[in-house]
């Protein structure tokens, strides 16, 4: 080796800074076909994984169970407690001498539109107090635009609002929906008046119907 070699530096290198490693790691990492088959399995499962931990609602209350009734609907179709066993079924009793009674029929078929997906599981039923003739029910199911295989209006059942424990306080008489279970059991009582009832009566509906379906 001449002397002008030896009088060259050695030339050492750099050491690599974390942030440098960390980005080579990461780009190995990225290049991996397992990588990525490991990343959209999670993506998939994660939703799966989340639904499993979450609880249901607790159990609906039991309140009491409806009176034997045996009634006609606004076509003079035969409907009571025998039609009804098996279908969950929300029920609003209804006087039209009332000023709130179309109110009333309004979030009746509110909740007709709303959960027309349930199909035949969930029913309403409407019960007219007075007049509650045949003719009076069927131009009020029309007017209100009710279809008539998935809510029905029957005449006054003293029995079926008692044990609802409606208490019958004419027009001042506070309004309700009443949610029944496929088993002619009460499972809720509701105020229509507060904001999102209607959301929590087709939600609990839904629970009843999966649950016991």
């Amino acid at each position: 080796m001449s002397g002008a070699d030896r009088r060259l530096p050695r030339t050492v290198p750099m050491p690599e800074s974390p942030e440098v490693r960390l980005q080579r790691r990461i780009a190995a990492l990225v290049g991996r076909p397992l990588f990525w088959m490991v990343l959209v399995g999670l993506i998939f499962s994660w939703p799966i994984a989340r639904a499993v931990r979450e609880t249901l609602p607790p159990a609906l209350p039991f309140l009491g169970t409806v009176a034997s009734f045996a009634s006609v609907d606004q076509q003079g179709r035969p409907l009571g407690d025998a039609q009804l066993r098996g279908r969950v079924w929300i029920a609003d009793f209804l006087d039209v001498r009332c000023a709130a009674a179309a109110l009333s029929s309004d979030r009746m078929r509110q909740l007709q539109h709303r959960g027309r997906n349930l199909g035949d599981a969930l029913h309403l039923v409407t019960f007219m107090l007075n007049p509650s003739s045949l003719e009076t029910r069927l131009a009020w199911a029309r007017a209100h635009a009710a279809n008539p295989r998935l809510w029905s209006f029957l005449g006054d059942e003293p029995g079926v609002a008692l044990s609802m424990k409606r208490i019958d306080g004419g027009c001042t008489a506070p309004q309700a929906l009443f949610l029944l279970d496929a088993h002619l059991r009460l499972r809720g009582i509701y105020d229509p008046a507060l904001e999102g009832t209607l959301d929590l009566v087709l939600r609990d509906a839904g629970l009843l119907i999966n649950r016991d379906g």
